[in-house]
């Protein structure tokens, strides 16, 4: 699961309310006490998508998800029933810095309090101010802005993150979102100021589209059945100008990314998708909970942590 945000934090790319009903109705149809993370072994989320993340996958005694969170700021990057990804942007290192569960699961030096990581990856500049951050232990600093800023889709990440952790994943093998449609009479006369906050949203889809495509021809054949992403819909071409968003209501159709294709509306809307998507998910956690062995081995912390005196 991977949940992304838009460049602008007050507008998320996606009602995360009515998705996340939509979801969880469905998935609690067969099960009363279920919760979105029992069907989900690894989620990444980046800005208001990592928010997002932390709430649905967040837990107070490492057991069960809460939902919805409650006394959030209590909790570490530790604290969670699946592996976790959630990214930000380190002014101190210039790169990216990915806060993980399994990496928190090592030592101390990477384990950060949920609500700092959830500040840092939604610090967006000239909104708020960067966060500065240390580990549990004192012994790992960063400076955060925006986590969009770095991986504006962190999908890629949490694909690689499973390839490469075969131990926690043994039965792995291999192998989001603003959309702004611009006419050229509405543009033409634009001047620097108008062209400012159009070109950091299509910076912002191009990197999030290209990750998108290069994902789903990972997928290959599989593509329409094991990769779902869910984007804005902004249906009227004559809503242009710098200031315009799309419209993020799930009920309009899905728009898919076409390599060298551009995007277009798709058959199904987001609703009807995740419909399908969901069913999907009932019947593989079926067939999960009739294996002896567990799908995901999950490290387990050290006990004690090693950490530098």
């Amino acid at each position: 699961m991977s949940s992304t945000s838009s460049s602008e934090m007050q507008e998320p790319s996606i009602d995360t309310d009515k998705l996340s009903y939509e979801i969880f109705s469905i998935l609690k149809s067969g099960n009363p006490n279920a919760r979105i993370a029992d069907f989900f072994d690894v989620a990444a989320g980046s800005g208001v998508g990592g928010i997002f993340t932390a709430m649905l996958f967040a837990t107070k005694d490492n057991s069960r998800p809460i939902l919805p969170p409650r006394r959030r700021a209590e909790f570490d990057v530790e604290g969670y029933t699946e592996t976790v990804l959630i990214p930000c942007y380190d002014l101190s290192s210039t790169a990216p810095f990915l806060f993980s569960r399994a990496d928190a699961l090592e030592t101390d030096s990477f384990d950060f309090p949920l609500w700092e990581v959830c500040r840092a990856t939604s610090a967006e500049p000239g909104l708020f101010e960067p966060v500065k951050m240390r580990s549990v232990d004192g012994q790992t600093s960063c400076v955060a802005v925006d986590g969009g800023l770095a991986m504006s889709n962190p999908t890629a990440a949490a694909i690689t993150h499973v390839l490469h952790n075969k131990q926690e994943f043994p039965f792995v093998r291999g192998v989001e979102d603003i959309l702004v449609f611009y006419e050229y009479e509405k543009v033409k006369n634009w001047k620097v100021k108008d062209w400012a906050k159009p070109m950091a949203r299509i910076s912002g889809d191009g990197s999030a589209d290209s990750v998108d495509q290069a994902v789903a021809m990972a997928f290959g054949h599989c593509r329409s059945s094991n990769y779902v992403r869910i984007q804005a819909n902004g249906t009227s071409l004559g809503q242009c100008g710098p200031n315009v968003d799309t419209d993020p209501s799930p009920s309009n159709k899905n728009v898919e990314s076409v390599l060298f294709g551009g995007k277009r509306l798709a058959d199904q809307t987001n609703f009807e998708k995740l419909d399908g998507f969901a069913a999907q998910l009932v019947l593989e956690h079926q067939r999960r909970s009739c294996r002896i062995a567990p799908t995901v081995a999950f490290k387990q912390p050290n006990n004690p942590k090693p950490t530098t005196p």
